[in-house]
């Protein structure tokens, strides 16, 4: 009779663990999350050409941003919403979560590469869900990548034809080749964002110039 006492005060508390957990988990919190891209670098410079240089300030919205939802207590426990704005709008932006702990990341609804023409934004949070308990969260997405402009200056452009440049930062970064100096497209040059691997703390810019003579320089 002891022995299956034992067995069955085992069993139960097993059922108990288990409530919480995975899809149909009988005890539920909620989570009311925000999603944001970081204040500080929230506007995408651009340049447009109307009768001179003007420079717009372009906002990033986090709406189109895929959100993931990752169980830790539970690490079989995946959510996934094609966009933030998908999110908001079911239940009024509150999603129901078996309790436990999970980690929510969301980013640009793009592949993040080596090297785009645009910003690439992610954030990662982790968060604590708690039985019928609203737990709010934000998460506020970082760039990753970083902006790079090359400016090509009346003295070098009136010195050389054309140029090759290559910026390395233990991995080759990016490599350019501006064919005519005197072409506005190519002497103004939309931003380059780069992908700069972890630890790299100095870049090399290797410039390849040929001058009137055809002669090449390298700096």
């Amino acid at each position: 009779a002891g022995l299956l006492l034992c067995v069955s005060l085992a069993s139960c508390e097993m059922k108990d663990e288990l409530r919480g957990v995975g899809e149909g988990a009988s005890v539920v919190g909620y989570l009311d999350l925000s999603v944001s891209v970081n204040a500080s670098q929230n506007e995408v410079a651009r340049a447009e050409v109307s009768g001179g240089d003007v420079n717009v300030g372009v906002l990033v919205s986090a709406d189109d941003f895929p959100v993931t939802i990752n169980g830790v207590t539970d690490a079989t426990y995946k959510k996934e919403y094609t966009s933030y704005a998908e999110l908001k709008a079911e239940n009024g932006g509150k999603v129901e979560l078996p309790v436990g702990d999970y980690t929510v990341t969301a980013h640009t609804n793009v592949t993040l590469t080596n090297e785009m023409s645009a910003p690439y934004y992610e954030g990662t949070q982790a968060i604590t869900i708690k039985e019928g308990v609203n737990a709010p969260a934000t998460v506020t997405c970082t760039m990753k990548n970083t902006e790079i402009n090359l400016i090509y200056n009346t003295e070098f452009r009136t010195k050389f034809q054309s140029c090759k440049i290559k910026i390395t930062g233990g991995t080759t970064i990016i490599n350019v080749e501006c064919t005519d100096l005197n072409d506005g497209d190519q002497i103004n040059p939309k931003p380059i964002y780069a992908l700069i691997p972890d630890g790299v703390e100095e870049l090399r810019i290797d410039v390849w110039a040929v001058n009137e003579k055809g002669e090449e320089v390298h700096e």
